[in-house]
């Protein structure tokens, strides 16, 4: 390499150096920033014109919100940020502070290595009044505690004897007062709903990445709202759309995420990884004849091509992931695989109920009064109108298909296919 390109790229190593030496500092400062402000609660606002006052609480906010980016922008900025003892603790308190809890999951907002249901507590609750406690006063309380700690003053004989009562010793020296209460009082409560209530209401969270253990509570006091039911279809926009692929893979896949996962994000990481080990769910992709010129009884044999095409794109990326031997840690391998087969069989039954049609639809005679997939755009959305065909033709699909594979190609051999080209009349 030439004098001067060695010189260069000396000089642009060290720019980069230096800039990610500063950004160390900033977040450090951040941090210390942030302890600042829990040290003095809301007084930092109380001696402060509204326009002033809503500058620094806009400050304090970003600063929090920098740090909770930060680490997760390049090892290393996570190694700075494991560094300093006080991040966890202090991050804890501010996301809490911001409303992270409003997900609804038990340790929403917890940074990893921060312990509740072990450790240092000099805070005590009665048994009674933890049997008491569901999921959302759990969740409720922790934010009531967060405002609560800020409102007192800090020379407020209440605050000083909490601090001073409730100060815990295993955590990172420099850990504001305020966040010491707050971290005594969480551990309290985790550890005692642990000692209370029953087993199986404490449990580790389903990412195989994080299996942190956390309160996920009876069934019935998960809210109606978080407690959605997420199907491997969920991407589907339209909700008749996403009723009938739920009919072709055998019915809805219940997924409690507050019972499953300590955090929302471990449920996005494990659910990202889900949809990568399986194929496409996106409308534009499962909807595949869309794209159809044809109307009437033409049309069906020509969404029947395209159906093909979808299912070999499928198949071909199932091949892939296999090939290259992809890895998912956050999803156990038992379970991507009853996925796998839940996608594939959605796929298979929805080209088989084409199928049926595209055999019928060659003759006027035998499609005349049917109600043939795929004889117009938007056919999905009246899931109910094939709900017996789908049926039937899933009885057929689980006796004769063999090999757990996509189906794409007609012109091959499939036992599946050859058993309702025999039983067509009869499944329309």
């Amino acid at each position: 390499m030439p004098r001067a390109s060695r010189k260069a790229s000396r000089s642009a190593s060290t720019n980069a150096d230096l800039v990610l030496q500063g950004l160390d500092a900033v977040l450090q400062h951040a941090v210390q920033m942030l302890c600042d402000y829990i040290d003095r609660g809301n007084e930092t606002f109380l001696s402060l014109s509204a326009e002033k006052a809503a500058r620094k609480r806009a400050e304090r906010n970003l600063c929090a919100s920098m740090l909770n980016k930060l680490p997760v922008v390049c090892k290393r900025f996570q190694s700075v940020a494991a560094g300093d003892t006080r991040y966890p603790a202090v991050m804890f308190y501010e996301r809490t502070r911001l409303g992270a809890s409003g997900s609804g999951h038990f340790l929403e907002g917890l940074p990893a290595g921060l312990r509740m249901f072990t450790g240092h507590t000099n805070v005590v609750l009665k048994d009674d009044d933890l049997q008491k406690l569901k999921l959302k006063d759990v969740v409720a309380d922790r934010v009531k505690t967060v405002s609560n700690l800020e409102a007192l003053r800090n020379n407020e004989p209440r605050l000083l004897s909490l601090i001073e009562d409730y100060t815990i010793s295993d955590v990172a020296a420099g850990i504001p007062g305020r966040v010491h209460v707050f971290l005594s009082r969480m551990r309290a409560i985790c550890q005692g709903m642990r000692r209370v209530k029953p087993v199986e209401q404490t449990k580790q969270c389903h990412n195989r990445e994080c299996c942190r253990l956390f309160y996920c509570g009876a069934r019935t006091e998960v809210s109606a709202v978080e407690a959605t039911a997420e199907d491997l279809f969920g991407e589907c926009r339209r909700e008749k759309e996403s009723e009938y692929w739920v009919l072709c893979a055998g019915g809805p896949l219940q997924l409690d995420q507050q019972r499953e996962f300590c955090t929302h994000s471990c449920f996005k990481q494990w659910n990202t990884q889900v949809q990568q080990a399986l194929p496409d769910s996106s409308e534009g992709f499962l909807i595949a004849d869309y794209q159809c010129r044809k109307t009437g009884r033409a049309r069906v044999g020509e969404a029947l091509r395209l159906i093909c095409k979808r299912n070999e794109q499928a198949s071909r990326h199932l091949r892939v992931i296999q090939k290259e031997g992809r890895q998912f840690p956050a999803v156990d391998s038992k379970e991507i695989r009853e996925h796998r087969d839940r996608r594939v069989r959605a796929l298979n039954v929805d080209l088989g109920l084409v199928y049926v049609a595209s055999l019928l639809a060659e003759s006027r005679n035998l499609s005349s009064g049917k109600l043939l997939a795929g004889f117009n755009e938007g056919w999905r959305g009246r899931a109910m109108f094939y709900s017996r065909s789908i049926k039937e033709i899933m009885k057929i699909y689980e006796r004769h298909h063999v090999g757990g594979n996509v189906i794409s190609n007609l012109h091959v051999f499939e036992p599946f296919l050859d058993k309702l080209k025999t039983k067509a009349a009869r499944l329309v």
